[in-house]
């Protein structure tokens, strides 16, 4: 190589590896999310608000399982968040009004599609304080937190004027710029806080960063409400490949198939629906009827954190006691929950056969009833004595469509069974309804597989009827999506004579700042006369962070 081509190429290589090298760290700086919380530490009956912003290069659509854990690392409450294939995602966490005091843990976390890959994307900490407990009396002080400095590559600033009345229309604009001056265009949050009723707080802490991530690990995500497991023979223990696991869910009269692998891991996926609602799972008949079921539930380490108390601490618990004594004078709450549960259309079976049991002469058993009344459904006691349960289709022209070859599934108040001695010896006095499915095309229609046998669903006046232990044992609460919600403090249009008090004025999630790097916030002021904070949160298209805040005293 000559000379000239050396003083080329050698500066053209070092070009290259410093802008390599400068690109990587700016990556790296983007590859892990940050969550802002609307106020440093909560009260039993309060609502955790936050707003988590993802990384750069996450932008496909997903669902996040949100966990609380408490200080063992048990999960005390899980939800799905959609993340939509936006930058970020919000939510809100109603804290009951039972929950221990302590330090708990807000977990967020991505499944992969493939079932053994889960990536943890932040977990944080959380004080909460119970106030309607008695405190021990022997409680030590605690030292104030400092609070932290803000810190990112924006500037922030939110400009309000110095005193605002009292149920006052509040306006303030955000203005967000780099640190060249130039205007940024970038995901807002903003929280609205009571800056004296914080002041001289053990926890100060309202933004978190979570660990780097692994852009390898957070690919082919799932976007379904899912549950994740592991199968087993009931009788030996042992992990077992399936090819039909049902979960039966009688909140919607469905049931939901997957299989499991050779290890026994599955993956269940279900429509979008809210809240909370039990699944059993089913074994095929003609395959491996006698399973057992683990569930997968979101682990973290224990942590050995005892809750920090200062006079501010005990003021706080004191004035949240008068808050809530308040709201029930007035018979309403401080933030009203306008949350949309999103739920799964049911789906209405049709039986071939229904039996009223109030039109009927009374019977001792379930067996004796269908015995005599010579139904398509028979009972017939084997050599141990145990009875055994057979369906046929009357209507059936053809051998294979008459008798239906297989134990019939049982439907008990929502619970199944496959158990027919335990069926054939249930009371008959507390049923209301027994209906029979029987013709194979609507089987297949409304139960598909695990129905083709036939199905008998059982309806009591009490619904406590108990299915068999191994039946009970596969029934699990599962999860679902978090409806959104908006916060919402309606105070002008509050009577008079009713207050208004809040720790927390105003939260808001939603916000963008234009091309001119600003946005306006409007919000109402409460009844409380006190310094208040403004904290604003900002992340941009590049990933990059930045607080800024702002106070004002409300006045009469």
């Amino acid at each position: 190589m000559s000379i000239d081509m050396k003083k080329f190429v050698l500066p053209l290589l070092v070009a290259i590896f410093c802008g390599f090298v400068q690109n990587t760290q700016a990556q790296d700086e983007n590859l892990s999310c940050v969550v802002h919380i609307d106020k440093p530490v909560y009260v039993t009956g309060e609502l955790i608000w936050y707003k988590v912003y993802l990384p750069t290069f996450l932008h496909e659509s997903f669902a996040v399982l949100a966990s609380l854990h408490d200080a063992e690392g048990r999960s005390v409450e899980q939800f799905f968040i959609r993340t939509e294939g936006k930058s970020s995602f919000s939510g809100y966490y109603k804290i009951p009004f039972d929950l221990d005091a302590g330090i708990y843990r807000m977990h967020f976390a991505a499944h992969s599609q493939h079932v053994n890959r889960t990536e943890e994307l932040l977990t944080f900490s959380i004080p909460i304080y119970n106030d309607l407990k008695p405190n021990d009396e022997n409680i030590s002080l605690s030292d104030v937190a400092e609070a932290p400095s803000s810190a990112g590559d924006l500037k922030v600033s939110a400009q309000i004027e110095d005193q605002i009345k009292l149920r006052d229309a509040i306006v303030t604009m955000i203005k967000v710029a780099d640190e060249e001056g130039q205007a940024i265009a970038g995901d807002v949050s903003v929280s609205v806080t009571d800056a004296e009723l914080f002041a001289g707080m053990p926890y100060a802490q309202t933004v978190f960063r979570g660990k780097e991530l692994d852009r390898f690990n957070l690919q082919e995500l799932e976007n379904s409400v899912f549950i994740k497991g592991t199968v087993f023979r009931q009788e030996t223990g042992e992990p077992v490949a399936l090819n039909v696991l049902g979960g039966y869910s009688g909140t919607d009269n469905r049931i939901y198939y997957t299989k499991s692998f050779s290890d026994g891991r599955f993956i269940l996926k279900f429509p979008d629906f809210s809240g909370s609602k039990p699944i059993q799972f089913l074994g095929y008949h003609r395959e491996e009827s006698k399973i057992r079921v683990e569930l997968d539930q979101p682990k973290i380490d224990p942590i050995s954190q005892d809750l920090k108390y200062t006079n501010s601490v005990l003021e706080y618990m004191n004035w949240s006691r008068l808050r809530k004594k308040i709201y029930q004078y007035y018979d309403t709450q401080e933030t009203i929950l306008n949350a949309q549960a999103i739920v799964h259309p049911v789906q209405e079976l049709d039986p071939d056969a229904t039996y009223i049991m109030d039109e009927y002469e009374s019977f001792e058993t379930v067996s004796s009833f269908f015995n005599e009344l010579m139904s398509a459904l028979s009972f017939s006691l084997d050599d141990d004595s145990l009875y055994t349960a057979s369906m046929y289709n009357p209507s059936g022209r053809a051998a294979k469509n008459t008798y239906l070859n297989g134990p019939p599934l049982f439907i008990i108040d929502d619970k199944a069974t496959r158990d027919a001695d335990f069926a054939a010896r249930m009371s008959a006095s507390p049923i209301e309804t027994m209906e029979l499915f029987l013709q194979p095309k609507k089987l297949l229609s409304q139960f598909k597989a695990l129905g083709i046998s036939g199905v008998v669903r059982i309806k009591t006046k009490f619904k406590d009827i108990e299915v068999p232990k191994a039946d009970r044992e596969d029934v699990f609460a599962i999860s679902g999506l978090q409806p959104r919600a908006e916060f919402l403090i309606s105070t002008p249009s509050l009577p008079d004579q009713q207050p208004s008090f809040a720790p927390v004025l105003h939260w808001a999630d939603d916000s963008q700042t234009d091309a001119t790097g600003s946005t306006n916030l409007s919000f109402n002021q409460t009844d409380d006369l006190s310094r208040f904070l403004i904290k604003v949160v900002v992340v941009d298209a590049e990933g990059r962070l930045g607080e800024g805040s702002a106070t004002f005293q409300s006045i009469n």
